[in-house]
């Protein structure tokens, strides 16, 4: 079944799911990995494979990247009213790019999905600390 926007959640299995969630099936696309990779140290293998070089080890932070990133997804799958106003401009930015993965010059165009990524990124930081956050008068 294909899926437009946010939907990834009504796919036909939680497999393809998760990889549209994390962006695992690009990964193993752009690396021409097999997609029966079970664990992320094969994942990891492969990529380091690829690249001729280890792959640095992961820490708490890119556990916590990634705890957040899972978090804002959902967030933003069940926060319909942003999602109705954020898929227009991603549709409109990136409605003709063939490259899943956007250049940096057409993400720094859009202002509602930057809005919605630093609201996001305050509600779940992937710093352990926290962000501070400074109101505007009048709100």
């Amino acid at each position: 079944m294909e899926t437009q926007g946010w939907f990834w959640y009504e796919q036909d299995s939680l497999e393809d799911a998760m990889s549209e969630a994390v962006g695992a099936k690009e990964i193993y696309e752009k690396l021409g990995a097999a997609r029966d990779l079970g664990d992320v140290g094969r994942l990891i293998e492969a990529i380091e494979e690829k690249m001729g070089s280890r792959a640095a080890p992961a820490t708490s932070d890119s556990s916590g990247e990634f705890f957040s990133s899972c978090a804002i997804t959902h967030h933003l799958a069940s926060e319909h009213n942003t999602q109705s106003k954020l898929q227009p401009e991603l549709d409109q930015a990136l409605g003709h790019e063939r490259d899943p993965i956007a250049s940096s010059e057409i993400v720094k165009r859009l202002s509602y999905y930057e809005a919605v990524i630093n609201k996001a990124l305050w509600m779940h930081s992937t710093s352990s600390l926290g962000l501070p956050c400074i109101v505007p008068e009048g709100g």
